[in-house]
């Protein structure tokens, strides 16, 4: 048996989907330091005997909730018993020396937030050696990094994406958990941005310790249905307002803005045509493109403008951009 005071919390949250969770929870298994420095606990959307009596087999707790994302992650927080969090979605995995890396980052840095970089995976675990838009954006150098000073550089090199990459301390975490509860896509940013408030430093670790699986599941099923992938972006401007709307910080809050803006964008030119930008709001996305640089600040700014114009020609693209997406995945 663990003990009741673990140093940390491996979370992992699924919805409906079993097909990659029971290796996803051998990978947090599998770890070089032993069991007794951490619990796992999961929080899955269905009800499953034989994965419930597996997860029991190895002393991991389990917890239904049939909820939005955030309520997921909340009752994980809630539940847990470590001081750091390590999160893990339910189609990822561990690489073996990942906890240890993470415990270690905590203690040595005094950090609020961890993050590393990424190996890609397959559908069937298979490492996947090619290039793959923007994963292949990763941070390039080790630091200890006292927000928001650089924070362009950060978002540049993709310092707040993915959730498995993710390692943060509970409490300064917990913070949050009214704002927390209410989203349902993009937890990393939102997390990211709710703890540079915290006044602590982020730890950015270049040791590629989390797979990352790319498969059409993940891509919300774009071959059969691109409506979804329009939702979705919907959801994450929604998200990124209910972020932005619950930031105190005024330097925070008016960094997150371009955040927002490129989300409203993105959602307008996927059919959310009430969310339609005025000029000034494309120009300053244009301008964030220049100065950060980010070439998909530009054309994503160019595409709401000619969207504006030619929304059938747009729409057009980027059901052909989407499906050529997930040819790559095959």
């Amino acid at each position: 048996m663990m003990k009741k005071n673990p140093k940390l919390t491996v979370i992992i949250a699924a919805y409906k989907r079993k097909e990659f969770i029971k290796e996803a929870v051998t990978s947090a298994l599998n770890q070089t330091i032993s069991r007794d420095k951490y619990e796992i606990i999961c929080v899955v959307g269905f009800k499953d005997e034989n994965f419930s009596s597996f997860l029991k087999d190895n002393d991991i707790r389990e917890f239904y909730c049939d909820g939005t994302l955030g309520e997921r992650l909340v009752t994980g927080l809630k539940q847990s018993n470590g001081e750091i969090i390590v999160f893990l979605d339910d189609d990822d995995l561990f690489k073996k020396d990942k906890l240890e890396n993470v415990l270690n980052a905590f203690e040595k840095t005094g950090c609020v937030y961890y993050h590393n970089n990424i190996d890609l995976i397959d559908k069937n675990s298979r490492e996947i050696l090619k290039k793959v838009h923007p994963y292949y954006k990763q941070i390039k150098k080790a630091i200890i990094w006292n927000p928001p000073r650089g924070i362009n550089k950060i978002i540049r090199q993709r310092g707040d994406f993915n959730t498995s990459s993710i390692a943060v301390l509970k409490n300064d975490l917990l913070k949050y958990q009214d704002i927390l509860l209410k989203i349902d896509a993009s937890p990393d940013t939102t997390i990211f941005y709710l703890l540079l408030q915290n006044n602590k430093p982020f730890f950015f670790d270049t040791k590629r310790l989390t797979l990352y699986r790319v498969h059409e599941s993940s891509l919300t099923n774009l071959k059969n249905n691109v409506e979804d992938f329009k939702k979705t972006q919907l959801r994450f401007y929604q998200d990124r307002l209910l972020c932005y709307q619950s930031i105190l910080n005024i330097e925070i809050r008016r960094l997150f803005h371009y955040q927002l803006l490129i989300a409203k964008l993105a959602a307008y030119i996927f059919d959310a045509k009430d969310l339609k930008p005025t000029y000034i709001e494309i120009i300053k996305a244009f301008y964030a493109g220049l100065t950060m640089p980010s070439t998909y600040y530009i054309k994503l700014s160019i595409a709401a403008l000619i969207y504006n114009k030619f929304p059938k020609f747009v729409e057009k693209y980027i059901n052909k951009k989407l499906r050529k997406k997930v040819e790559l995945l095959k």
